[in-house]
């Protein structure tokens, strides 16, 4: 089969990096893989398969420049001939789903990667262009049903499809543990409480450092590590010092190498206003973390316990939950760490995949 993926960029992101594990993997399987992206930055080339062909359109943000990406992604249609396009996030969608007027795709298939992928304009954009698609996905059934509900997407093409991850990757290795904590300077009996994602405000950390510090007062010998970047950094920076927590908490930056950060924690925290799926929670679950999330999009669907679920914004409650991981015993936590990396499994990429070839194949 000859798939084509199309996707807005290929900077550091969940969705990309998803794309990319899925195109990579379908290629594993035998596959011949496209990969075609909307803007000129690749800063993920180092983790794409070397047998998949990588294109850019260039595409800027003018009317010529529109068309110009239009004539080279049709171009491409035609030297390629994939059996199938997949595009993914709201640009490369609506794009493809533009193109189509103008080209022939065998099998269209949209991907959203979030219940809320931007305000009203590209929602009716959604709307206006649904005909032009053939299948329609989400990453949870909280967003399917959010989108269909609001006739973004018609229900009768819509179906939900998980993010899945390498669980051969992200798994319980003591060696990192051992090793990120040195690089940070961190004691072997210190308790770390760790976040990764955009620094964003969707991400909502304020509610993760109002809860810490909570927690701080509480209990000694506790650390925030704040694994990523964004455009939120610098006033997180600032309310660590006015909550005095600055001098217990680690800003990473942003790394590629994520599974050593969970390896390095104990407890991991996601306090999303909203979240399509959360595919970190799957990430730390899988290394054997006890997680934390708000009961935003598909959260409550990858946990599936609402002991681990708190209100959006509600540091009070967030906080009582850290301190009750905090104090759980050896045998408990044992036992929700095997509860969680087989959870986990659910979600695994050759599932995930499995699940994407019959969606495929489907005429």
């Amino acid at each position: 089969m000859r798939i084509l993926y199309l996707i807005t960029g290929l900077t550091l992101g969940g969705a990309e990096i998803i794309s990319i594990d899925i195109a990579n993997g379908m290629s594993a399987r035998g596959h011949s893989v496209c990969i075609v992206h909307l803007s000129d930055k690749n800063e993920l080339q180092s983790r794409i398969n070397e047998n998949i062909k990588v294109i850019s359109l260039n595409m800027g943000k003018t009317p010529l420049s529109f068309c110009s990406s239009i004539i080279k992604f049709g171009q491409t249609l035609k030297q390629f001939k994939p059996n199938v396009v997949h595009a993914n996030m709201v640009h490369a969608n609506i794009f493809a789903r533009i193109s189509r007027i103008f080209y022939k795709m065998p099998r269209l298939i949209c991907s959203a990667h979030s219940n809320n992928e931007g305000g009203i304009l590209r929602m009716l954009s959604y709307r206006m262009t649904d005909f032009l698609s053939d299948t329609n996905t989400n990453v949870s059934e909280e967003a399917v049903n959010h989108y269909t509900n609001n006739g973004w997407f018609s229900k009768e093409k819509s179906i939900c499809v998980y993010n899945g991850i390498n669980d051969n990757i992200f798994r319980p290795d003591e060696q990192f543990r051992n090793l990120m904590r040195s690089e940070y300077g961190i004691k072997p009996n210190e308790f770390i409480f760790l976040f990764i994602g955009r620094l964003t405000k969707i991400k909502d950390v304020p509610t993760i450092l109002k809860a810490f510090q909570s927690v701080s007062n509480n209990i000694r010998g506790v650390k925030l590590l704040i694994v990523g970047d964004g455009e939120e950094m610098p006033s997180l920076q600032e309310e660590t010092k006015k909550l005095k927590i600055n001098d217990i908490t680690i800003f990473a930056g942003k790394q590629n190498d994520t599974w050593k950060y969970y390896n390095a924690a104990d407890c991991f925290i996601l306090s999303s206003a909203w979240e399509g799926f959360g595919i970190v929670l799957v990430e730390a679950m899988s290394c054997g973390l006890p997680v934390l999330a708000t009961n935003a999009g598909g959260c409550s669907e990858v946990i599936n316990d609402n002991r681990f679920l708190v209100e959006v914004g509600n540091h009070k409650e967030l906080s009582k939950k850290m301190i009750s991981i905090y104090r759980l015993d050896s045998i408990t936590l044992s036992l929700l760490k095997e509860r969680n990396i087989k959870r986990a499994k659910t979600f695994a990429l050759s599932n995930i995949l499995d699940k994407w070839e019959e969606i495929y194949q489907d005429n």
